[in-house]
């Protein structure tokens, strides 16, 4: 006798087909979503690290003076200590360089001025990471390429917010090199220069140290051109300002907002190549310069916090490497060409130099001088009474200001991506421009 199946038990070899095509795609969504977001933290994992790559590599490669291999080696070794102990730690990224920022401009080779480096895992570099579950949809699905870079490079701070002091400078020398950045040197940090305190001179003409009561310590910079200096009788190298709240831009008024909390917004004028300078005495700003440190001013009284707020580190005689204050201290001053204005940057102001050096003439003490950068000055000492040993009143020559020149200088201001030589600048991450996956 025949036997049939009965329809009840084809039914039963149908569902559980069906069963087994459904598990299959259950199992393989769950495997891509378990696979994906896998991937999505290796990916995280792997950005991060290549971040920190391309930000110490291009740290390295500023403060290196340009060299490739050093800021290569400091890259790769960032990469390891983010990467170890995970399934990242045998890649080694690949690093190049450029001196701008755009298209097809990186290269593994060192270029005269690297100013971008960028850390990446791409192509047959990328990371094949192992799939869990996805890897029954096929081969191809067995491994999963991740791929991620990351460019770093300068910005430059244009300071918005100035001090009152204009010093000399040395334009010939740049800023290639800590032990002469415009004719001073950068000290401390990590320069490989021990800190050391000197002062800037702002006093009108001559040389301190020929005074009765010459200045304490070393000047700092090359300012002995204040002896041929053709800023001017009566000019005690102060700036003038544009405009401020007080006045038009001139006298002790704005000079002394300069030193408060609100201090003058000069972004429009920070690009300017030239900077007016003002005449004036040290003991006009003394009282509002040492509300930094916390002291009344020469009657006693102080001027009020909320316009003045003092340091929070008010000690004096220390250097900024052991500083803890939030940067009341740390002045931005104009380093400018203390001579005649031959390239004739000074054509757009109203105090352009009319001298004529040649028959022994020059400007008035209100005028104009080739600015080369901003230089940033860590103040360590308040401004002493304007008084000799002897009691008697104080001359310009002896009027200083100490302090440490440090090159750097907080991060305010207008950002630009035209790096420059000097050190007014800090790093930051860019998009790659040769892709998005960055």
């Amino acid at each position: 006798m025949k036997t049939r199946c009965s329809a009840k038990s084809s039914q039963r070899g149908a569902v559980f087909a069906l069963f087994v095509i459904g598990l299959l795609a259950i199992i393989a969504i769950a495997g891509l979503a378990l696979d994906m977001s896998h991937a999505y933290v290796d990916k995280t994992r792997l950005q991060n690290a290549l971040d920190a790559a391309a930000l110490s590599g291009a740290m390295t490669v500023i403060n290196s003076n340009g060299n490739c291999d050093t800021a290569r080696g400091h890259a790769i070794d960032t990469f390891y200590e983010n990467v170890s102990g995970t399934e990242l730690e045998d890649l080694t990224p690949t690093i190049e360089f450029s001196e701008v920022l755009a298209k097809n401009a990186f290269s593994e080779s060192c270029p005269d001025s690297p100013s971008f480096v960028r850390a990446k895992l791409r192509g047959d570099n990328r990371f094949g990471m192992t799939t869990w579950l996805a890897r029954i949809l096929g081969e191809q699905y067995k491994t999963l390429a991740i791929g991620a870079s990351a460019v770093a490079g300068t910005v430059d701070i244009i300071p918005c917010k100035v001090g009152p002091f204009v010093v000399c400078g040395d334009e010939p020398s740049g800023c290639d090199n800590p032990n002469d950045c415009f004719g001073y040197k950068v000290t401390g940090g990590d320069t490989g220069i021990a800190a050391e305190e000197c002062y800037l001179k702002v006093g009108s003409g001559g040389d301190p140290l020929d005074s009765k009561d010459p200045p304490e310590g070393q000047v700092c910079g090359i300012d002995p051109q204040w002896k041929d200096s053709q800023v001017g009788p009566g000019n005690y190298h102060f700036k003038q300002y544009e405009s401020c709240s007080k006045s038009n831009g001139k006298g002790k008024p704005c000079m002394v907002e300069s030193l408060g909390a609100g201090a003058i917004d000069q972004c429009d004028e920070a690009n300017n190549t030239y900077v007016d300078t003002q005449t004036g005495n040290i003991v006009s700003i003394r009282d509002a310069f040492n509300t930094i440190f916390d002291l009344p001013g020469s009657d006693g009284k102080k001027y009020p916090d909320d316009e003045f707020p003092p340091d929070t580190d008010t000690r004096e005689d220390i250097f900024y490497d052991q500083y803890t204050g939030n940067g009341r201290r740390v002045m931005p001053v104009v380093i400018a060409r203390c001579d005649a204005d031959p390239d004739n940057e000074c054509a757009n102001s109203d105090y352009a130099f009319k001298g004529d050096a040649d028959k022994g003439k020059t400007p008035s003490g209100t005028t104009c001088l080739p600015k080369l950068t901003v230089g940033c000055f860590f103040l360590t000492r308040s401004l002493p009474s304007p008084k000799n040993k002897d009691g008697e009143k104080a001359t310009g020559k002896t009027s200083v200001v100490y302090g440490q020149f440090i090159g750097k200088c907080p991060s305010y201001g207008s950002p630009t991506q035209n790096p420059s030589l000097f050190d007014i600048q800090k790093i930051i991450l860019y998009d790659d421009p040769d892709s998005v996956d960055s």
